[in-house]
């Protein structure tokens, strides 16, 4: 082989090369595209079950606040009650 064909050779062999990087890249960048839009995909299914847990949260705290106020008031009563009761049985007017 004479120096032309050498370099014909190397020129050849360095433009397969960045053929087959620039295929590579390629191939790859679809692949994580596809890999993230997977993904994203799961994690929007993982934010609806978060949503529905925020409600059934919600929905036991509205009732959590709903018996808490219930007991407030029976308490409320219940202390006026005994209050008045003491009044009667010790006859402290006040």
């Amino acid at each position: 082989m004479n120096e032309a064909q050498v370099w014909a050779m190397i020129v050849g062999t360095i433009a397969v090369f960045f053929t087959l990087a620039g295929l590579i890249t390629s191939w790859f960048t679809r692949l994580l595209k596809a890999e993230m839009a997977s993904l994203h995909a799961r994690f929007e299914g993982i934010d609806h079950r978060f949503e529905g847990i925020d409600q059934q949260f919600e929905s036991f705290r509205a009732e959590v606040s709903a018996k808490l106020e219930t007991t407030n008031t029976k308490l409320t009563h219940l202390d006026r009650d005994v209050q008045a009761l003491t009044k009667r049985v010790f006859h402290r007017p006040e």
